[in-house]
């Protein structure tokens, strides 16, 4: 199984902040991600989106990332594969969102942080399938 990241393009980018100076806040990150194949699985669309927001508040603070990994494939035969190629993709897309994060939080004149990557196990993945 083989994956070649084609593209990055980030579909939707909104970051939303008011908050006081000097105020602490409490964040928390939540994820969503899959990925869709063509007929042939030689090429998927991996999705991505992240939310960073103030657990208190959302209108506090709130930025919401999406992107669409654009990849080449070979090799993906079995429901496995897929899994495997799942894993491997988010592995791959996540450092352009987390560096996205980290910018739009650092040009709002935050401190900056870094959102964790979330511990995807391939025995994890649930498949869709097609209809």
């Amino acid at each position: 199984m083989f994956l070649s990241l084609k593209q990055i393009v980030f579909k939707e980018i909104h970051m939303e902040v008011d908050i006081i100076e000097n105020k602490e806040l409490e964040l928390e990150s939540k994820f969503l991600f899959n990925v869709n194949y063509n007929d042939d699985n030689s090429s998927c669309i991996a999705r991505l989106r992240q939310e960073v927001v103030s657990k208190k508040n959302t209108k506090e603070f709130n930025i919401t990332v999406e992107a669409l990994g654009n990849f080449n494939c070979e090799g993906i035969e079995t429901g496995d594969d897929k899994k495997r190629a799942h894993v491997q993709s988010y592995i791959l897309v996540f450092p352009y969102v987390q560096n996205m994060i980290a910018q739009l939080a650092n040009h709002a004149g935050l401190p900056p942080f870094m959102v964790d990557m979330a511990k995807m196990r391939e025995e994890d993945v649930i498949l869709e399938l097609k209809q």
